[in-house]
């Protein structure tokens, strides 16, 4: 299965949802958000970032 992950994007938060191992998160959307979301998503770089 292809490693991927799901975004909803809202003014104030990141919604994420990784498909392969079923892993959800929040993060603030800001710069610490971001960093905090890129250290989320780890080494493994997902094949597929998807916002519905």
């Amino acid at each position: 299965m292809k490693d991927s992950i799901g975004i909803d994007i809202s003014k104030a938060h990141l919604d994420v949802h990784r498909i392969k191992t079923g892993q959800h998160a929040q993060f603030n959307n800001n710069a610490s958000g971001f960093r905090a979301l890129r250290n989320w998503i780890g080494a493994e770089r997902p094949e597929v970032v998807a916002q519905p």
